[in-house]
């Protein structure tokens, strides 16, 4: 197998358990296919690929073809820069990236025969409304199908299978009286579909 390695400057380094042997990814060696050589999210995809979340951006990279491409989110984006990516999940096929400034991406790839990522279908975005100092930092999704964001400075948000379709709690009415709100750093799905909520300097 391979373990996939991401560094805070220096791209990211794939060690091959079997033979010892260790490649890496750069910004310089991949010619901006790594837009960034600070990372943060690694996620393996059902199909085998590697996204890859940088300070400046989204990757991906197919260990069959070692080919490696970035994925633009600029124009989606509601500076028109690329965000810096927290958080990746899976989700029925869909490609789901927590960012920046409050910032969530869905993504529909489109596949080859080989496994690579032939193209983007769609890209949504999405506002979650807590301002630029705060970040989606974790992604999960219960049994029921709903899907839950951790975010940094802003609490927590919440996709559902029903109606109202999405939430952000605390709401705003409800945020003045609160204090500052919790650092939710990472959501957590356990066996008896009980969701747990780290966070930074409060507990779980």
């Amino acid at each position: 197998g391979l373990l996939y390695i991401g560094h805070v400057n220096k791209g990211v380094s794939i060690f091959n358990l079997k033979d010892q042997s260790v490649e890496s990814l750069d910004f310089e060696k991949t010619k901006g296919g790594l837009p960034d050589n600070e990372i943060k999210a690694l996620f393996c995809d059902s199909n085998d690929n590697i996204w890859i979340g940088t300070r400046k951006g989204l990757a991906v990279y197919n260990p069959f073809t070692k080919r490696i491409r970035h994925i633009r989110l600029a124009s989606q984006a509601r500076n028109g820069i690329e965000p810096f990516v927290y958080s990746i999940k899976e989700i029925k096929g869909a490609i789901w990236v927590g960012a920046e400034s409050s910032q969530l991406f869905i993504l529909h790839p489109v596949y080859s025969t080989d496994r690579d990522i032939q193209q983007i279908r769609t890209i949504l975005p999405f506002y979650l409304d807590r301002g630029n100092n705060s970040s989606v930092q974790s992604i999960d999704r219960d049994e029921f199908g709903n899907v839950w964001l951790a975010i940094y400075s802003g609490g927590i948000a919440f996709f559902s299978h029903i109606d109202p379709f999405f939430s952000v709690f605390p709401a705003h009415e409800a945020m003045p009286g609160l204090g500052k709100l919790a650092a939710v750093t990472g959501i957590l799905l356990d066996r008896d579909n009980s969701m747990w909520l780290a966070t930074a300097g409060d507990g779980v």
